[in-house]
This record gives C-alpha cells, sequence and structure tokens, in this order.
C-alpha cells in the first residue's frame, strides 16, 4: 500500500480555512464530511487565528480524529520538552536504563532565565553566570524555531 487512497480512503489536502464546522461535522470546500485529519500547522501560529476557528473548535470537540493530537504537538514542537529530559527533578522519575539513555541520546538543554538549575554533569549551577562562562562551548537556539542564534554577546 502507497497511499490512503490505495487503502479505499478519500484523502484531501485542504486549507484549514476552507473547512467549515456544520451540525453534521468539519466539512471541506465540497462539502464532504472530514472524519480524519493529519495536522501538518505550527499549533503557536495557529492557536490565536481567528479563520482557524471552526477546524480548532472541531478537533477541541472531538469531532474529527486527528492522527496526531493538538497537546503531542504543542510539547514535541518545543525544544523546551528537551530541558525537561535532563532535569534532575524530572530524572528521578527514570529508571537507570532511562536516565543512561537520556544522557546517551538528548542534549543538555536548558530553558533560558535565571535560577538555580544542574548542569551537563548534575552539579547545581546559576543558569546565567554558566552560560557567560561557557558561551563559547553552548548554542543558543529559540525553542520553538530552527535557527541558532550566532552569537550570545547579549547574554
Amino acid at each position: 500500500m502507497k497511499s490512503l487512497g490505495d487503502a479505499g480512503a478519500k484523502a484531501a489536502l485542504l486549507d484549514l480555512r476552507s473547512m467549515k464546522r456544520t451540525l453534521r461535522g468539519l466539512v471541506g470546500p465540497d462539502g464532504q464530511l472530514i472524519e480524519l485529519v493529519y495536522n501538518k500547522l505550527h499549533v503557536r501560529e495557529i492557536a490565536e487565528a481567528s479563520d482557524a476557528r471552526d477546524y480548532l473548535d472541531a478537533c477541541a470537540a472531538q469531532e474529527v480524529i486527528s492522527i496526531n493530537p493538538w497537546i503531542s504537538q504543542w510539547i514535541l514542537s518545543d525544544k523546551a520538552i528537551l530541558a525537561v529530559l535532563s532535569d534532575k527533578w524530572f530524572i528521578s522519575n527514570l529508571n537507570a536504563e532511562q536516565v543512561e539513555f537520556v544522557a546517551r541520546h538528548i542534549p543538555w538543554t536548558r530553558v533560558v532565565r535565571g535560577g538555580i538549575t544542574t548542569d551537563s554533569e548534575q552539579c547545581q549551577i546559576e543558569l546565567i553566570d554558566y552560560i557567560r562562562e561557557n558561551k563559547a562551548d553552548l548554542v543558543l537556539k529559540p525553542s520553538n524555531a530552527t535557527d541558532v542564534l550566532p552569537e550570545m554577546s547579549s547574554v
């Protein structure tokens, strides 16, 4: 099987602005009932978009089945989740094998803000001071984008 069409399902790529919420449920521009959605939208950008209201309301009311639910997209679309995985308060919920997996595969990550946290060796640090002292060895990235900030001179 190569596509949904091969399995007998009708599939279409639609602009969410062309979808309307009706008494029957969410429908496309041709009036066809939409039962299953796969979202490729950026959650942060769409959450406040007034022209996305019908689509968002139908998802919230579970009038359509979402292959990739909004809650998982919000978490997984933001690199800040990586900070949780290497935080000592979260790691206490993992077994030894999971801790080793995180240490081996997840880069040390922190959300930049003042305060006490732990470094990659789990030693307590004041984050802003640590960033200033180690900026040559760190990469500063926006948590919800793919860019790398070229300088950390303002930190």
